[in-house]
């Protein structure tokens, strides 16, 4: 999986990124900081905001830094849900990259509403930790 997105960074990651670019505000508040140079929104090896570069067979998200529990299960359900789809699609099915990347979006889009919302997840830790 990791050797396809590093191939197809910009088809898969590029709608979201132009999408994160063009709503700072959102983005920040989403992921808990905006872009950086350890954060990058374009395709820059090992400090992307998505970076594929590493030893080990696993995709880093290099944006968050978490201000909240809330925001922590946001960007949690984001991330294991997007790591989850470029996984499976990219190991068993014939999608094209753009296709892909117009997925992620969509799901970025949903996990914004979230975000917002109280989130079901929260309430069971909450129950366990109480």
């Amino acid at each position: 999986m990791k050797e396809k997105v590093s191939v197809y960074y910009h088809a898969i990651f590029g709608r979201l990124l132009e999408y994160m670019v063009q709503h700072r505000q959102e983005t920040s508040d989403f992921w808990g900081r905006n872009f950086c140079r350890y954060a990058c929104s374009r395709w820059d090896g090992r400090y992307s905001a998505f970076n594929p570069l590493s030893d080990y067979p696993t995709l880093e998200y290099r944006l968050p830094r978490f201000r909240s529990k809330e925001q922590f299960l946001a960007v949690l359900w984001f991330v294991r849900r997007c790591t989850s789809i470029l996984n499976r699609k990219l190991s068993t099915e014939n999608v094209s990259p753009a296709e892909l990347g117009e997925e992620i979006l969509h799901l970025y889009i949903r996990a914004l509403s979230r975000e917002h919302s109280p989130a079901p997840e929260l309430e069971l830790v909450e129950r366990h930790a109480g």
